[in-house]
């Protein structure tokens, strides 16, 4: 037997206090000697009568005063494993171990400590539950309480992510797995608002679960941290200055005035720049930087708050040095209004351009291999090419690289679904010819499609200007995106991911004979950008946040940002910094890890919204803070034993009312 608040047991002095007041107030006989005594006989029935009901009277008080007592101490069985597996209480503490609790260590030791000591040693079972770089559990639930409070000793706060739901979920699935008369789930967290944002109410604690939550004193925001960061990544050596944005926010009251921030770059500071920010507002810094030299670079912008370093944001930036481009035909190129001249003119002008091209006629019977070092094929005027070519073809979409399809008159449509049905983002059915005196324009474009974001900055060109009189209906676009629609909704740029690479298809090919794009400034960066797209997309990304995958197969050799060296399978992006990455066979990646833009925001959720959207209706409570905890689904004895005190009330009242002090 335990008490859920024993406190209360020191009440039972007060059972006391009924003896006293019948020892002090019972009457007192004076014995008389009378001559006879047969007048008196029936007398001393009734005194020994009364005797026998003050007698029970008093033990009903006492008894009564040792049930209230009892009831607000709330007895509970001490329910041990049972032949069944059934434990008494089933607990899962889940630590916040997120990149905003990197200063609350202490507190989460110690609250860890004060919960732990709540369990009963061999009767209750624990389980641990950490949220960081990704949702883990720490300790299975079990009643060895020692593996638990080592492990909470030892506790330290990481890098990664807050994700309240994927943690507490993972919890009520330990809880299922135990059979107990009772379960509770306690969260030690600042419960930010970002982890909490994902939850779209479809999911609830199990009935009789209750969920108890400890939140550690708010600490005031102080220093400059980065809110946002866009910087390049895979890019090609084209002397093109790239920007690298930060937005920065002060969360302080003060302003902040003069504000350091600097551009590294391979370890050498690139640029500078200062910046003031208001109390409790935001501001942009923007560097513009340009690569030209090949290979990888790794790169940070740092800011400085007062001299010291407040906050910094990681990248790397992988520059080709040109890409290799191969132009399939089945035909050798006519100098003139020829789509593939026209595609190799302006991918290839001069020995400077970012692009090599060279040309595959699948009629001149070429060494397929040639095609197995190109990263883009572009695929203009060719009917069905050899087994052998369509391999090869299928292969640079394996290794991530891209084909970009220009169909034209020349082609035939049953022929070209038979050729490349599983390699172009869909099918031709027919051509249709539009008056040239009433052409088509693209009217609705795709602004955040990497091949087209450029497009929408200033001075870049009008991707509106190109007239279309002649296109291809397609079909089967399904699974495909269309970035790019002419304003009578058909489809002009189709496009398919398929494995690691892209499919794309240009339904109006450069031809004056169909469209005037070949004669726009537009033509030159926008087929530029989608070579560019369909070359890069499938490198390895160069940023990471805490808790993403690195680049690589099981067996790479990851060296950490700590120098420290493991296998990929052995190992995850749980510190920031640069990992290097190298695969069997490959030459070395080097990848940015970066924490959470969003651990800066310390904007928290209420504890009592959250636990009212996930209490099931009428089952559980809760409790926040450190006060007492409220255990739901457990014993009910205090309900019967206030019942029995009811009921001994009303039988103190009739027999009190019965018994006669004179």
């Amino acid at each position: 037997m335990s008490f859920a608040a024993p406190g209360f047991l020191w009440a039972l002095l007060a059972m006391a206090v009924p003896v006293l007041i019948h020892l002090l107030l019972r009457d007192r006989v004076q014995q008389v000697a009378f001559p006879t005594l047969r007048f008196f006989v029936k007398s001393r029935t009734v005194l020994r009568k009364r005797s026998i009901r003050e007698a029970a009277l008093l033990a009903l008080r006492v008894l009564l005063i040792a049930l209230i007592v009892l009831a607000f101490a709330r007895p509970r069985a001490d329910r041990a494993k049972s032949e069944t597996g059934t434990i008494a209480h089933a607990r899962v503490l889940v630590m916040d171990g997120s990149g905003s609790m990197a200063g609350q260590r202490e507190w989460l030791v110690a609250t860890s400590k004060k919960r732990l000591s709540e369990m009963r040693r061999g009767q209750d079972a624990l389980a641990v539950v950490a949220i960081g770089a990704t949702v883990r559990t720490l300790v299975e639930p079990s009643t060895d309480l020692a593996k638990s409070e080592s492990m909470l000793a030892a506790f330290v706060p990481g890098h990664g992510g807050t994700d309240l739901v994927g943690a507490l979920r993972k919890a009520d699935e330990l809880l299922a797995t135990v059979k107990a008369h009772e379960k509770s789930v306690v969260l030690l967290s600042d419960l930010q608002r970002c982890g909490w944002s994902a939850y779209r109410g479809d999911w609830k604690l199990a009935p009789g679960v209750e969920l108890l939550t400890d939140v550690p004193p708010p600490v005031a925001a102080t220093g400059i941290v980065i809110k946002d960061a866009d910087a390049p990544g895979n890019i090609a050596l084209d002397g093109v200055a790239r920007a690298v944005s930060l937005r920065l926010v002060n969360p302080g009251d003060p302003p902040a005035a003069g504000v350091k921030v600097a551009l590294r770059i391979d370890g050498k500071e690139a640029d500078t720049r200062g910046v003031d920010l208001p109390a409790k507002g935001s501001g942009t810094v923007r560097f513009r930087h340009t690569f030209d030299q090949a290979g990888e670079h790794s790169c940070e912008v740092l800011v400085q708050d007062g001299g010291t370093d407040a906050d910094r944001y990681r990248f790397v930036v992988r520059v080709l040095a040109r890409v290799p481009v191969a132009l399939v035909t089945d035909h050798a190129l006519k100098a003139g209004h020829d789509p593939a001249f026209l595609v190799k003119l302006a991918l290839a002008p001069d020995d400077q351009s970012p692009f090599i091209v060279q040309e595959y006629i699948t009629t001149a019977g070429n060494d397929p291999a040639k095609l197995a070092a190109v990263r883009v094929a572009v695929i203009a005027d060719a009917g069905e090419p050899p087994a052998a070519v369509h391999q090869a073809l299928q292969g640079i979409l394996e290794r991530g690289g891209g084909l970009l399809f220009l169909p034209s008159a020349l082609s035939d449509p049953e022929v070209f679904r038979r050729a490349f049905a599983d390699l172009a983002p869909c099918h031709l059915q027919r051509v249709i010819a539009q008056d040239r005196e009433d052409p088509q324009a693209v009217a609705a474009i795709d602004f955040t499609h990497p091949a087209f974001e450029l497009f929408a900055r200033p001075h870049w060109g009008d991707l509106a200007a190109p007239r279309f009189t002649r296109f291809w209906e397609v079909a089967d676009v399904q699974g495909a995106a269309v970035p790019l629609r002419l304003a009578n909704g058909r489809p002009l740029v189709i496009e398919r991911r398929s494995g690691d690479g892209i499919s794309m298809l240009l339904a109006s090919p450069p031809d004056p004979g169909w469209n005037d794009l070949p004669f726009q400034a537009v033509f030159l960066p926008l087929l530029h950008q989608a070579v560019r797209h369909l070359a890069l997309r499938g490198h390895p990304p160069t940023v990471l946040t805490v808790g993403e995958r690195l680049p690589g197969v099981a067996a790479t050799e990851v060296v950490r940002p700590d120098t420290t060296r493991a296998l990929l399978s052995e190992t995850s992006s749980d510190l920031p910094g640069f990992y290097t990455c190298t695969s069997p066979g490959q030459s070395a990646v080097r990848v940015a890890v970066n924490r959470p833009f969003a651990e800066s925001d310390a904007t928290p959720v209420p504890a009592e919204q959250l636990v009212a959207a996930l209490r099931q209706g009428g089952s559980g409570a809760a409790a926040s803070g450190h006060g007492d905890i409220r255990r739901g689904g457990g014993d009910r004895w205090w309900w019967w034993i206030l019942a029995a005190a009811a009921a001994g009330t009303m039988a103190e009242l009739t027999i009190g009312n019965r018994t006669q002090r004179h």
